[in-house]
């Protein structure tokens, strides 16, 4: 962790070597050597605010390991805040064995709609394009959001959600694995109509689509959590680069650009 200047009025003056002492005779921490837990300065945090931990003398620290629950939401972010405390005044947990709960039900249905809602944006955008090409590269470049207006991330980050939940929910993982072979599937069509019309080289779609699909997911992960070096307009670049060096077809500077510029400058002005 990276440590901050401390706030100017801290909670607590001073107090750091009082709570680590507290620490070290009540609480066993895992994987740390406890005979010198006191002697390494340990952080002892009290509060937490996006991406920074608090101590308790108020010292700031940028939290790279991001608690491991919080790695793409941050701490404290008042909406999701004002979520959990109205979801404890209903009930905290209840079993999903032989019984349903209300809210895996809304999480499942939102990330039905918004994929959904994807698919339809999508075919609507490439409903009248007469070559495989065009629709590839549209296809693309819904996948990466270039052109819009503002940075919202609201659908990806439901993506996050949905695979931080597979491995330890069956359902989930079900619908994961439906959501995915749709969305293979469809760049497998695009991939065999180009290939059939001259269009594209001969490659096994069904491997390119795989390969595909998860360039676009590992890159999402960097654009959602502000990669320095990778913004929705680098994905787009790094997919386009892969679809044009694979498939063999022409991508010049000027197409890019036509798809990328104009939409950004037409909503701010």
């Amino acid at each position: 962790m990276t440590r901050r200047d401390p706030d100017p009025a801290p909670t607590h003056q001073s107090c750091h070597d009082e709570w680590v002492a507290r620490d070290a005779a009540v609480v066993w921490h895992g994987f740390t050597q406890m005979s010198t837990y006191a002697d390494n300065a340990p952080i002892i945090v009290e509060r937490a605010e996006g991406r920074e931990l608090i101590d308790v003398d108020g010292r700031r620290y940028l939290d790279a390991i991001s608690s491991l629950w919080v790695t793409t939401l941050g701490h404290h972010v008042p909406e999701l805040d004002a979520a959990a405390r109205a979801q404890l005044e209903r009930v905290s947990h209840s079993t999903l064995l032989g019984n349903g709960n209300v809210a895996p039900i809304l999480l499942a249905e939102a990330l039905s709609f918004a994929d959904e809602q994807f698919y339809a944006r999508t075919a609507d955008a490439v409903a009248e394009m007469a070559s495989a090409r065009d629709r590839l590269v549209e296809l693309v470049r819904c996948s990466c959001s270039v052109g819009e207006a503002e940075d919202d991330f609201d659908e990806w980050v439901l993506w996050l959600d949905l695979w931080a939940r597979a491995p330890r929910d069956p359902d989930v993982a079900r619908d994961r694995q439906a959501l995915d072979q749709r969305w293979r599937v469809t760049i497998a069509e695009i991939v065999r109509e180009g290939q059939a019309a001259g269009e594209f080289a001969r490659v096994d779609p069904a491997v390119f689509a795989l390969r595909l699909a998860a360039l676009i997911d590992g890159l999402a992960i960097l654009v959602v959590l502000k990669d320095p070096e990778v913004d929705r307009e680098r994905m787009f670049d790094l997919c386009m680069d892969t679809c044009s060096g694979e498939l063999g077809f022409s991508w010049t500077p000027e197409e890019r650009d036509h798809l990328v510029r104009p939409r950004r400058h037409a909503a701010s002005g």
